[in-house]
């Protein structure tokens, strides 16, 4: 575990507060498979639903480890952080297959690439809780129809990690592009909107990609309406 100072009072209850929230990813994935297995919308037949009742299970589990850090984090007070060796293209992977069939469900158009495939280091638990708020708040802000994208990268030299997660739709007014990533700063640029929200998504994942050693920032789509978020680790975390 990564040697951190004691979290003030103020730190320690908003980062409660941010994994309590983070816990709504997960259980959301699973209550939807549950609401369409109690309304017979299930077919366990189709390959889409078999993947969401996979990724339903694996998003429990994932609940399961932030309980537990949730656990530490008040009993410590500090942030567990577990930094070890993994393949970028594998934990890449992992995260686009859980969430496929939740943006297929959704009606969202989705791909992901990992250009190049090495070895990172990271806390894949904390890199996958990252990513998965980057890819639900894409999701909230597309409009049906619409296009999400993740595409990863990594320097073979540096072991430094670059990861984009980008989506159509409404752009980010130039005053909200830094302030987006303050606890309960939340935005409303979707149309159709489904997903509630509370402003703590994007918070943690700010708090996350520094706790990863990298940073992260939005900007606008300069070809096409849209946003993306960029995740940056410019050499490997010692």
């Amino acid at each position: 575990m990564k040697e951190q100072n004691a979290l003030s009072e103020e730190s320690l209850g908003l980062l409660v507060r941010m994994i309590i929230h983070d816990l709504d990813a997960p259980l959301a994935v699973a209550s939807r498979v549950l609401e369409r297995i109690m309304q017979n919308k299930y077919d366990p037949r189709n390959p889409t639903h078999q993947r969401l009742v996979k990724t339903s299970a694996m998003a429990i589990e994932r609940s399961k480890r932030m309980l537990r850090d949730l656990g530490d984090i008040t009993s410590t007070r500090k942030i567990p952080i577990n930094m070890r060796e993994c393949q970028l293209s594998h934990l890449v992977e992992m995260i686009a297959r859980e969430f496929q069939p939740l943006a297929e469900i959704e009606d969202r158009e989705f791909h992901w690439s990992c250009l190049e495939s090495g070895i990172c280091n990271t806390d894949p638990d904390i890199f996958h809780r990252l990513v998965e708020n980057l890819l639900l708040n894409a999701l909230h802000h597309t409009d049906t129809g619409g296009m999400i994208r993740l595409e990863a990268n990594i320097d073979r030299i540096s072991r430094g990690v670059t990861l984009n997660v980008s989506n159509t739709g409404r752009p980010i007014p130039e005053e909200y592009l830094q302030t987006i990533f303050k606890a309960e700063v939340q935005l409303d640029l979707k149309a159709e909107r489904k997903w509630k929200g509370h402003g703590l998504g994007l918070a943690f994942c700010k708090l996350a990609a520094l706790a990863l050693g990298g940073e992260i920032h939005a900007q606008n789509l300069l070809d096409q309406e849209g946003v993306q978020f960029i995740f940056e680790v410019k050499r490997g975390s010692e």
